[in-house]
């Protein structure tokens, strides 16, 4: 009886998913993806409607870095700025000041000011209504499931919403694309330079993201992750406590997003301690691996037209493959398709691509092209090389027999003149007995 049970019970844990059984998640929707691949590896109400809160201004940011230079300078307007509830997160920008796109950029993302948001919505799209307008559009260019943005702050509004899923891959896209928003997103701190409407550099802040911002005062509340990389927090009475992060652990890296937050009673915030949970979790179950390295061999062929003794190439992989799988999978062989090219013919360079391999890993393909090793030369054509010869013989004979000509035409050039001379010299002598 006992030997059935436990075989049933090992059954059940290869039918349930290791996330179910691995992972406590207290916040009511969450997902964890694999950043490199978009691989998820688990998820909770992963694509139910939410109210997003700042969150939002992780696509705000996307459409400024594809719309804008750092370099370029934004107005602020009145109604950018003194559109802004009192209570909501700010960046103390003034009316008509001037800032660079990055500085805005910094001033969204790290301190969550409301009014960088608008001001950046306004300059890119006109209004505020235009720029959502255009986040709908690219949200769904980007493979959103569920969401329909209002404003490009957060702030909330009934028809502003999104989902765990959505966010995961805005983050993802944001973070793959754009090495200025990876840097602002792992930014402890900044300074709001001064401008001409706010003459001191006082405006400073801490990035809301508490999961990079080391805090050793209070060890109940040390929310501090050392793998953490970004990426971005929100918050509003509706939407509750609201969490975008990414972090990195031995060439593996991770999103997670956390919506709908609250706090135990002891006041410890979940989107935190779910967000590391899940990223404890990721690390523990991925692994990166080179599936193939750079110049392994794949295969040998004979090459048609090449020398006989000399025709065969070896045909190796052009570069590393490298991705994330499951640990329990380091020594599995995963799938593959090897394509060569049809009638290969010499001559053949080193470096040329003669195909392609194929993997599928987890119901996704990575393909890397295949290359030739070493060069192989073309056989010679027989009557091609008979004329040839040939060729060269007349040449050979065309260059000797101008050259005997020119010895001949020189030779009788010679003999002219000496003639001339001869003749000459007897008619001075002849006058002279005249």
């Amino acid at each position: 009886m006992k030997k059935f049970v436990f075989l049933f019970l090992l059954i059940i844990s290869f039918l349930i998913p290791s996330t179910i059984l691995a992972v406590t998640v207290n916040s009511p929707k969450a997902i964890l993806i694999d950043a490199d691949t978009g691989r998820i590896l688990y998820e909770k109400n992963a694509y139910e409607s939410a109210y997003p809160a700042s969150t939002t201004k992780i696509l705000t940011a996307i459409l400024t870095l594809e719309n804008c230079e750092l370099d370029e300078v934004a107005k602020a307007s009145y109604a950018a700025i003194m559109s802004v509830p009192s209570g909501g997160s700010i960046a103390d920008i003034q009316v008509d000041e001037e800032l660079t796109i990055e500085n805005l950029l910094k001033a969204l993302l790290i301190c969550s000011g409301n009014d960088a948001a608008n001001v950046l919505a306004e300059y890119i799209g006109g209004s505020i209504e235009s720029f959502a307008t255009m986040m709908n559009t690219r949200a769904k260019e980007l493979g959103a499931k569920n969401t329909h943005f209002v404003n490009a702050n957060g702030l909330h509004e009934e028809e502003h919403y999104s989902c765990a899923y959505d966010l995961a891959i805005f983050a993802k896209y944001a973070m793959d694309n754009f090495p200025v928003f990876r840097d602002i997103v792992a930014t402890s701190h900044f300074r709001l330079p001064a401008t001409n409407k706010y003459s001191s550099d006082d405006r400073y802040f801490l990035n809301s993201n508490q999961l990079i911002i080391p805090n050793s005062t209070n060890s109940s509340k040390n929310y501090y992750y050392p793998y953490a990389t970004g990426l971005k927090t929100g918050y509003t009475s509706a939407a509750k406590n609201c969490l975008v992060a990414s972090a990195t652990k031995d060439n593996v890296s991770l999103i997670c997003v956390i919506l709908g937050a609250t706090q135990s009673d002891s006041g410890v915030s979940y989107r935190y301690t779910d967000a590391k949970t899940l990223l404890d979790f990721g690390f523990d179950e991925l692994v990166s691996n080179k599936i193939i390295e750079a110049g392994t061999l794949v295969d040998t062929i004979e090459v048609d037209g090449a020398k006989k003794d000399a025709n065969t190439v070896d045909i190796i992989a052009e570069t590393d493959l490298v991705t994330t799988i499951n640990r329990s999978d380091l020594y599995t062989k995963f799938e593959e398709t090897i394509e060569i090219d049809e009638n290969i013919t010499a001559p053949i360079t080193a470096g040329d691509i003669l195909g392609k391999i194929t993997y599928h890993i987890y119901n996704k393909d990575y393909t890397i092209n295949l290359i030739a090793k070493n060069d192989v030369e073309k056989k010679p054509n027989f009557f091609a090389g008979f004329f040839k010869g040939i060729g060269k013989i007349i040449g050979i004979s065309l260059i000797l027999a101008m050259g005997l000509f020119c010895i001949k035409v020189y030779a009788k050039m010679v003999e002219q003149k000496r003639k001339r001379r001869k003749i000459s010299s007897v008619y001075r002598y002849n006058n002279r007995f005249r």
